[in-house]
């Protein structure tokens, strides 16, 4: 029985903990909306090559578990949303000390399925002559969980 004891506790042991908290996000403001349409997976697909069936369809998501239809890509997301927040990366001027010239963190929460309407939302402010943005991409309707949360920063 203390076997079985110590399986109980393993269970309570966090495996992940999210480095982009509520409170990070709390004061973002809506900056753009975007409209995801049902073949927005089988465009993203010609341009990638990632022809997995979760995101071409909702007949074929719903053969992989997916019941509420196709999810668009997690790096579609992340490059739309990092496509808005940061300068173009030739325009950045790289550091004299070898740090990077850009970073970028994402956690990807929740699918995103397609047809569907999404918001990204971000709060700038400036570190360490970086400019930073904290985002989150969540939903328009209710209370909807968030989508992806992250942080980008670049040299100024």
């Amino acid at each position: 029985n203390d076997n079985n004891d110590n399986n109980d506790n393993n269970n309570d042991r966090i495996i992940y903990e999210s480095q982009i908290k509520q409170s990070d996000v709390e004061n973002t403001k809506e900056i753009e909306r975007w409209s995801l349409s049902s073949d927005l997976g089988r465009k993203y697909a010609s341009v990638s090559g990632d022809y997995n069936p979760i995101h071409l369809s909702a007949p074929s998501a719903y053969l992989f578990g997916f019941r509420n239809g196709a999810i668009i890509h997690g790096m579609w997301t992340k490059a739309r949303t990092l496509a808005t927040l940061m300068p173009p990366i030739e325009s950045l001027v790289p550091p004299n000390d070898g740090t990077p010239i850009a970073s970028v963190y994402t956690e990807f929460k929740t699918p995103l399925f397609i047809p569907s309407t999404a918001a990204l939302c971000s709060l700038s402010s400036t570190k360490n002559n970086h400019s930073v943005r904290i985002f989150e991409v969540k939903g328009t309707q209710g209370d909807c969980p968030p989508y992806m949360r992250g942080s980008c920063s670049w040299v100024n």
